[in-house]
């Protein structure tokens, strides 16, 4: 559901500038604007906050086709909807969205063909052509501005950039973990030796990892003794294949049959993260055995 609010609407529907009167709903409670927006405010908060361009909705919402639920995102309020200048047709969503206030409930039914045309994927039931509408219960909690947004990420990452030298060196010292560092800030602390060729640029690897956040948390990994369902062995040619500054680092200082842990700080990892799995500033943990060079 959340899927369908977060891509299908936010990123597809943008808002109409309002007009106060229009024709008539022939929608049983409703209201209508002259662009076709069928409407109607549940509860209303003049004294809130009001919706502008460029705001970003902290809301409620349930999304229905006609009178039939099809799902909700309700609790905590999320960031559904971002309201803009001017809208893809007549008629949608964010005509609404700018009606609104801080602390308002409305329902707003746009037509369903309209919202298929421009590439929402429509419910099951959606019959095209008969004038369906899909509605949004939305109960607006709190707005903010792009700006604010802006500042909000910057801080985070300012906080997390911060925190990581003490979550890391909380985890050297809960860990027992004397080995020094490398100039770079790279760990690596020997479990087993090997006694084959070296890793040199050119050459194949085959690799059994596993990846760690410094709670333990597994997030990849390719041994089956961790993970039963884990993919296949790493092979990839050296100095061929971007990897990540502290394994390259440590990988091309290897022979085969060793194993080793290597403690990679975000500097020599995926930085601000990698924008899907790993978090912004985390240091990580990599099980490394090297099973074959060649």
């Amino acid at each position: 559901m959340k899927n369908i609010v977060k891509t299908g609407i936010l990123a597809s529907l943008s808002a109409l500038l309002m007009v106060a009167c229009g024709p008539k709903s022939d929608i049983e409670g409703f209201d209508k604007t002259k662009s076709g927006l069928h409407y109607q405010f549940l509860s209303e908060n003049g004294k809130g906050d009001k919706v502008k361009p460029g705001d970003v909705l902290y809301c409620e919402c349930t999304l229905y086709l006609n009178e039939e639920e099809l799902g909700s995102v309700v609790g905590d309020p999320e960031p559904l909807f971002k309201a803009e200048e001017q809208g893809n047709f007549q008629g949608c969503l964010n005509e609404g969205l700018l009606m609104m206030h801080v602390g308002d409930e409305a329902i707003f039914a746009v037509n369903a063909d309209s919202l298929s045309q421009h590439g929402v994927k429509m419910p099951q039931k959606y019959q095209s052509g008969s004038g369906q509408t899909i509605r949004y219960k939305i109960k607006l909690h709190a707005l903010k501005s792009e700006a604010q947004l802006k500042k909000d990420f910057e801080a985070d990452m300012e906080s997390r950039k911060n925190g990581e030298k003490a979550a890391l060196e909380q985890y050297i010292t809960e860990n027992g973990i004397s080995q020094a560092p490398t100039a770079e800030g790279l760990y690596v602390i020997p479990i087993k030796k090997g006694n084959g060729p070296h890793v040199e640029d050119g050459k194949t690897v085959e690799v059994n990892y596993t990846g760690r956040f410094l709670d333990g948390t597994i997030f990849d990994t390719s041994d089956p003794n961790e993970d039963p369902e884990a993919h296949e062995t790493l092979k990839y040619v050296v100095g061929q294949q971007a990897m990540i500054k502290g394994w390259d680092m440590a990988i091309r200082n290897m022979c085969q049959g060793e194993k080793v842990r290597i403690i990679v700080p975000s500097e020599l990892g995926y930085g601000a993260g990698d924008g899907r799995v790993i978090p912004p500033y985390s240091s990580l943990v990599f099980d490394i055995e090297l099973l074959s060079v060649k």
